[in-house]
Formats: structure tokens, sequence, C-alpha cells
């Protein structure tokens, strides 16, 4: 599997044997910075200047994100997926991490 971001609010699945689109994916309001898969690759996070992260269930073919992260104040611009954990870093001077099995989150606030 391979992803790409841009500008343009969006990002893609490809097939990179053939070098087609396999799925779009919009639901971002502003660029996106970051993409990682989940684990398994099941899910697959989306950052953004949009002040979010959304996490994209790559086996269905709904439309929208299953999930939406918004707790940044500005621009998310990177993330790491480490098991449970989903560790973000923005510009508004925070380090978040997400432990997903338990719901919680931890801020260090680096500014």
């Amino acid at each position: 599997k391979f992803l790409s971001c841009g500008g343009d609010k969006a990002f893609f699945q490809w097939d990179v044997t053939t070098a087609q689109v396999i799925r779009k994916f919009v639901g971002h309001d502003r660029k996106i910075n970051a993409l990682a898969f989940g684990p398994k690759q099941e899910v697959v996070l989306s950052a953004s200047y949009d002040k979010t992260i959304r996490i994209w269930d790559m086996r269905a073919r709904a439309r929208g994100p299953i999930q939406t992260l918004s707790d940044a104040t500005d621009s998310v611009l990177c993330m790491s997926v480490s098991g449970d954990e989903i560790a973000t870093g923005s510009t508004d001077g925070c380090l978040r991490r997400y432990d997903v099995r338990r719901g919680g989150l931890v801020v260090d606030h680096l500014l």
C-alpha cells in the first residue's frame, strides 16, 4: 500500500504496480501534513493544518473518517503510531500522546 498527500486537502491510496489511484480520502479543511498507518495497516491517520488528526478505516468503503482527534489548537505537523499509542506534534508547542486502548491523553507543553 502506498499513500500520498498534499495541499489539496485530500490523500490517495495507490496501486504501485499500475500507478492508478485506488481510493481518494476527503474530509480535511486544510492541507494534510502527514500520514501514518495503524499497527496492522487497517487504519490510516492523517494530520492537517486544520488542527485535527483523522482516523480512516482502510477496510470499509465509508467516505468519512471513523474518528477525529481535535485537541490541538494549531496545525498538526507530525505524528507517529506505535502499538496503541499515537504521538503528535503541533505548532501550538505541544506534544500529545493518545492511548487508544484506554482513551487517555497526555499533553506535554514544550513552549
